[in-house]
């Protein structure tokens, strides 16, 4: 899984990696936005924009686990809750933190396992869980890019 955070000015840049570092998901690092494979035009990052990447641990360079919505043996060693949707909720919720970061404006993630993105939606932060639980149900990664904002298309962004 990876994606990439617009941020008001690039000065929060240093704060956000900081966050993301102590972020409760296994790893999520900094990626760099020209590696956002089949990333479509329409999306392509802006100004004050960075790139990241989601990992199942800090030993690993994959995020299975997080995409493949089976529960596990509760005594499997996966660094994970076994639980599906405890590891969903894991991962939304780093999302949601991120998001909810001061000078972040968007946030942009592609869940899917082989760098194949399909289609994209535009979702709000409160519907991210289960819109990605539905799609992880009828598809083992969805292969979808997630246009996450703060605001609800009724909201606007409040002026700093």
């Amino acid at each position: 899984m990876y994606g990439y955070i617009e941020t008001e000015s690039d000065a929060d840049r240093p704060y956000l990696l900081r966050r993301m570092a102590h972020s409760v998901v296994a790893e999520i690092s900094e990626r760099s936005l020209s590696e956002l494979y089949n990333w479509p035009l329409e999306w392509q990052p802006k100004e004050n924009a960075f790139g990241f990447t989601v990992y199942d641990s800090k030993n690993k360079r994959s995020a299975e686990y997080l995409v493949d919505y089976v529960d596990y043996a509760p005594e499997a060693a996966i660094g994970l809750p076994t639980e599906k949707d405890a590891r969903l909720r894991v991962f939304t919720n780093a999302i949601r933190d991120l998001l909810a970061s001061k000078g972040v404006t968007r946030l942009l993630v592609a869940v899917t396992d082989c760098n194949q993105i399909e289609d994209s939606i535009e979702i709000h932060i409160d519907e991210f869980f289960d819109v990605l639980q539905r799609n992880l149900i009828e598809n083992q990664p969805p292969n979808r890019l997630y246009i996450i904002t703060r605001y609800k298309n009724s909201e606007s962004s409040p002026t700093l």
